[in-house]
């Protein structure tokens, strides 16, 4: 059997209508390969009660898609781990199951993979719901040679709003080799925790960027929802880099904008604002 060059791999819970929407917007595109496709599909379903597993089973004849459902829900973050622990591809792409993709999203990756078959991390560009731009405004397609060299870019030319993406922590904007599965899934993206694995063969592989952005992210920001959650897991990692790069005094200002930003977001909540 042929290694398929990448695992789309989507950890889902009680999300029905917006995971046949990505279901039906991926087969779409993977229906322009000839067989054998290069790409898998793979759906871990946490115990959901809305039909998911039914609706799963209404895409029949593809041979690279295969879906499981647990007994029970084992939580967000097993879930995760569990459906990369299925990826067979050289190539591993976790989506979210409410994410939204632009038509030639899997043909961009595809092609800039298969251009480039020593790469390590890719970075795609995504718009948040309801914006018209992409969260890093580049103006073309990046390569970094080493973790040192993306800093250095990135605290020239990133603004302090910019790092929420550029931090690497939205994992449907992270491609990455299967070489570093192992490593990365004892970690979560509940706590950011996964992005510390990536950032690790960052600064020694590399990074690739592509700028136009192939994914719309509909999800709430985490920010949103735990804001102190958030604030704690977002520093812890600002802190790991900055050792990591050898540049801590740089994360400063940035640490100190997550705290109190978040410290003005609870005060307003609080009054009611």
């Amino acid at each position: 059997m042929i290694q398929p060059l990448l695992s789309i791999c989507i950890p889902t819970y009680n999300r029905s209508p917006q995971l046949r929407r990505l279901l039906t917007e991926l087969f779409s595109q993977l229906d322009k390969y000839p067989m054998p496709q290069p790409i898998e599909i793979l759906v871990s379903d946490n115990a959901s009660d809305d039909g998911t597993l039914t609706m799963l089973g209404d895409f029949p004849g593809h041979l690279n898609y295969f879906y499981q459902s647990n007994m029970r829900n084992l939580g967000a973050a097993e879930n995760w781990r569990k459906v990369v622990a299925m990826a067979t591809g050289r190539y591993i792409w976790v989506l979210g199951d409410d994410d939204e993709l632009v038509p030639w999203a899997v043909s961009t990756i595809v092609d800039r993979l298969q251009s480039n078959l020593n790469a390590w991390v890719l970075f795609i560009n995504y718009i948040q719901k309801n914006c018209r731009f992409p969260v890093i405004p580049l103006k073309e397609d990046m390569h970094f040679r080493n973790g040192r060299e993306y800093m250095d870019f990135a605290f020239s030319f990133f603004s302090p709003a910019e790092w929420d993406a550029a931090k690497l922590t939205f994992y449907p904007s992270v491609v990455f080799s299967s070489t570093m599965r192992y490593l990365i899934e004892p970690y979560s993206p509940v706590d950011f925790s996964h992005a510390i694995a990536i950032h690790h063969f960052v600064d020694v592989c590399g990074l690739d960027m592509l700028a136009k952005p192939l994914i719309i992210q509909n999800n709430e920001s985490p920010f949103m929802k735990k804001p102190k959650t958030y604030m704690l897991s977002t520093i812890r990692l600002y802190w790991f880099l900055g050792g990591l790069y050898g540049c801590r005094l740089r994360f400063a200002p940035l640490i100190l904008r997550v705290f109190f930003g978040t410290m003005k977001y609870k005060m307003l909540r609080r009054l009611g604002l």
